[in-house]
């Protein structure tokens, strides 16, 4: 995939905003948002969020899950390709979380198999936990 505004099998929701852009302004967006500083997260939960932790911090080794922080980074702010998950909103977090054991999402294996063997509590701990950074 070559990823460009014109490929019409992703995304439908941002054609008609994207088709009209040049590539000068889409750098001058992505240039502007990269250079913002990150919303401090809010945390809601407590004894989820420590739940959370624990998964992030840990994995699951009993369930062969691996520490979310091997990819995501010690304090979930993204490296090596993978995205920022500090700060997110929760409910965000977990419905994406859920659509990787759906065709929704069906580019990411690593993600797919990652959380084949969790409960819906441990991702809505994880997404807790993340919204909390």
């Amino acid at each position: 995939r070559s990823q460009s505004r014109s490929e019409t099998d992703i995304q439908a929701y941002m054609w008609g905003i994207s088709a009209l852009l040049s590539d000068e302004q889409i750098e001058g967006f992505a240039d502007y948002y990269a250079a913002q500083k990150p919303a401090a997260g809010k945390s809601t939960n407590p004894k989820l969020e420590a739940a959370g932790k624990a998964i992030y911090e840990k994995g699951l080794p009993d369930k062969g899950v691996l520490p979310c922080k091997q990819c995501h980074g010690d304090n979930a702010e993204g490296a090596s390709g993978f995205p920022r998950l500090a700060g997110q909103k929760a409910d965000y977090v977990y419905k994406q979380l859920q659509a990787f054991r759906t065709p929704l999402r069906p580019h990411c294996v690593v993600m797919k198999n990652e959380i084949s063997a969790m409960t819906s509590q441990q991702l809505k701990a994880v997404a807790a936990y993340v919204q909390s950074r």
